[in-house]
């Protein structure tokens, strides 16, 4: 492996049917007592590790490199090594993306090689700057989906993995919730799951202070989450009327006050099932803002979702308040757990609730900016195509065994979540974990004016009919480049 420092299981092979007995001639087929043949029972092997490659072929490619760019670094704050050193060193992550690789180049007889620049919004105009020039110099990209991956999908400079044969995108290794959310007329030019560590870290939820709830008599959150019915208005009756101004200045600020739930707006009416864009029938997505099912949703959650005990996206101040105990709820990103590590109260986590409990599974906003979606550049030839198909899916195979367990089970798990009921529910999150297309977007600023009518209490309607020429001359653009 290089390293360029230049700036629940997959798909279940069934193998096995009844052992034939040449003695008295019977077939594989087995009777019953009726006299009726049946099928044989067969069994389910299990991937893992140590069986994984075995799903794909060998083939021939005679020491060929696959060419990967990728940074370990989203901000100052948020480094996630994508790529591992020259050698193992002792650290879990590192010496697991050291296993996969070598696990894939022993396996294909290639050779996997590294351009790490040093952040995401510089990979992606390395990738630009490729396809640009004509250069085919890499094969598969990994960088953020809002900062990076979303803009170069509009400019025509990366392929569209579901025509890719060798991409399995039904796998389990792929987040199934961003190609159905995200996929366009069939067409999937991002796609994230098992291959980026940071899937790990996008996921989102809400922390809760377990000594705030114990001195209020109240229970963990947990088991309504088991039963389905961690809704809006279950949270809500555990937050309202606790915000206490303990400066008694007269107003209620996260610096000096106990403001008892931490939260965003528009993610919670994502989470309830509403929507800006959804899927016609024919595969495109149109406008459904203004459906009267969405206004009535918005409505509802913003009357959950506001009042002087509530603040919005406060940031690291928001972390200082709950681990000084001075927030009962905060929503977090996966990305943010480790700034809870030194916290000397317990804590635990759960996912965002509900809309109510006639809605059937959780939904978990991913965050957009954390979570890195897999490119590959169209300068990648017809020839080579099917080669750089079989490797990103075996990266992401393989990760699934390897390094997305060292980063799921090791750092999340036992170092960030501290009981055994906040990991399953982290397990809920990472199922679920969702992205949305009018979030993401924004035609027409739509899901600022959503932000708003939380952060601002705005009149969201009037605002709608402000933009809606707007919005819709930006969806169809959109859909023009993208489509």
């Amino acid at each position: 492996m290089k390293r360029n420092l230049s700036a629940l299981l997959a798909i279940l092979l069934l193998l096995c049917s009844c052992s034939s007995d040449a003695g008295d001639g019977q077939t594989n087929d087995t009777k019953p007592s009726n006299g009726e043949t049946t099928a044989p029972v067969q069994e389910e092997t299990v991937i893992d590790k140590s069986n994984v490659l075995s799903l794909f072929e060998r083939g021939d490619y005679d020491g060929k490199t696959y060419r990967v760019i990728a940074s370990d670094t989203f901000n100052a704050s948020i480094v996630v090594p994508q790529a591992p050193l020259e050698e193992e060193n002792g650290d879990s992550v590192n010496d697991a993306l050291y296993q996969r690789d070598a696990m894939i180049e022993d396996y294909f007889g290639i050779e996997i090689d590294y351009t790490i620049p040093e952040n995401d919004t510089v990979t992606g105009e390395y990738i630009k700057n490729a396809v640009s020039s004509q250069e085919d110099i890499y094969d598969m990209g990994l960088a953020s989906m809002a900062n990076v991956a979303w803009h170069i999908a509009q400019t025509g400079m990366i392929r569209d993995m579901n025509a890719i044969d060798e991409i399995d995108l039904t796998a389990e290794w792929w987040n199934k919730y961003t190609i159905s959310d995200l996929c366009i007329n069939d067409k999937v030019y991002m796609a994230t799951g098992d291959i980026t560590n940071r899937s790990v870290t996008a996921i989102s939820g809400y922390v809760f202070n377990k000594k705030l709830l114990k001195d209020r008599n109240m229970e963990e959150p947990y088991q309504y989450v088991y039963d389905g019915t961690w809704t809006m208005e279950r949270m809500y009756g555990m937050y309202k009327d606790q915000e206490q101004d303990l400066n008694s200045d007269g107003k209620f600020k996260i610096a000096d006050d106990f403001i008892p739930l931490q939260t965003g707006g528009y993610v919670n009416y994502f989470a309830a099932g509403g929507k800006i864009l959804e899927k016609d029938s024919e595969g495109s997505f149109k406008l459904v803002h203004t459906d009267e099912k969405n206004v009535t949703l918005l409505e509802n959650v913003r009357s959950y979702f506001t009042g002087d005990g509530v603040v919005f996206n406060v940031g690291y101040p928001g972390v200082d308040a709950f681990k000084e105990n001075r927030s009962l709820f905060a929503y977090v990103a996966g990305c943010d757990l480790s700034l809870f590590r030194d916290m000397e109260d317990d804590y635990g986590f759960v996912p965002f609730p509900k809309g109510d409990e006639s809605q059937k599974d959780y939904i978990n906003p991913g965050n957009y900016w954390i979570a890195t979606c897999t490119m590959i550049p169209v300068t990648v030839s017809d020839d080579n195509i099917s080669f750089v198909g079989t490797m990103t899916e075996a990266l992401a195979a393989v990760s699934r065994f390897t390094s997305i367990k060292a980063k799921y089970d090791i750092l999340l798990l036992e170092k960030e979540l501290r009981d055994e009921d906040s990991k399953a529910m982290a397990q809920i999150c990472a199922e679920t974990m969702s992205f949305d297309m009018g979030k993401l977007a924004n035609v027409g600023g739509l899901a600022d004016i959503m932000e708003n009518a939380f952060v601002k209490e705005d009149d969201f309607v009037s605002k709608y009919a402000k933009v809606a020429e707007k919005a819709q001359k930006e969806l169809d653009k959109l859909l023009e480049a993208i489509g």
